[in-house]
């Protein structure tokens, strides 16, 4: 398969980093020639370079190495005939690119159906109570906690009447002893015994 022309300076990259550039006409019998350092040029099988995806070509080899198949431009350009066979080593480079080889419809269907679920859940529920007091207190109750029962007081104003008892007076009762003089005339029984005595005659008996 030919080899298509490579446009004029493109950026070659050799195997230690060093660029070079592919001069204009470079393409000769499947050849290019790169310049390098300036004024250094090397003549490569276009089919060592790897086209990287910035546009920029790769060279599995050193510029340097290619001594033999290098010419200096100038004045005092020589072009020597030495023949240098690389050694060359293959290099796995795999590059990937998004290819749409298809289109997938998703249709979704909602289906229904009945499943029974024992779930224990809990519930919190207020038992109110209430309880008669009945007891005048003399400022509010605060509330207050008994274990987990919060005993809320609940006030009311009543009207308070009061009987109590008013000393109004005191009776003073004294007892007083008088002598005093009473006349009274008084019928009076007496009795008296008169005692006679006789004297008996002896021959009467």
């Amino acid at each position: 398969m030919a080899q298509p022309p490579l446009p004029a300076q493109t950026v070659v990259i050799d195997d230690e980093g060093v660029q070079g550039t592919i001069g204009s006409g470079a393409l000769d019998a499947g050849e290019v020639w790169i310049t390098f350092d300036q004024d250094q040029r090397v003549r490569v099988p276009a089919e060592l370079l790897h086209r990287r995806q910035d546009g920029r070509y790769e060279l599995p080899l050193r510029f340097r190495q290619l001594k033999g198949r290098a010419e200096t431009s100038g004045p005092n350009a020589q072009t020597t005939n030495a023949t240098v066979i690389p050694v060359i080593r293959e290099e796995v480079r795999v590059d990937k690119r998004k290819v749409e080889t298809g289109r997938v419809r998703i249709t979704k269907q909602v289906s229904e159906r009945e499943e029974t679920i024992d779930v224990p859940l809990l519930q919190e529920r207020v038992q109110v109570e209430r309880v008669p007091v009945e007891r005048i207190v003399e400022e509010p109750v605060a509330a207050r906690y008994e274990g987990d029962t919060l005993v809320i007081p609940v006030m009311e104003e009543v009207l308070v009447i009061e009987k109590k008892l008013l000393l109004k007076e005191e009776v003073r009762v004294t007892q007083v002893k008088e002598m005093t003089q009473h006349r009274e005339n008084v019928p009076l029984r007496s009795e008296e015994v008169s005692v006679e005595r006789e004297e008996t005659r002896r021959d009467e008996r």
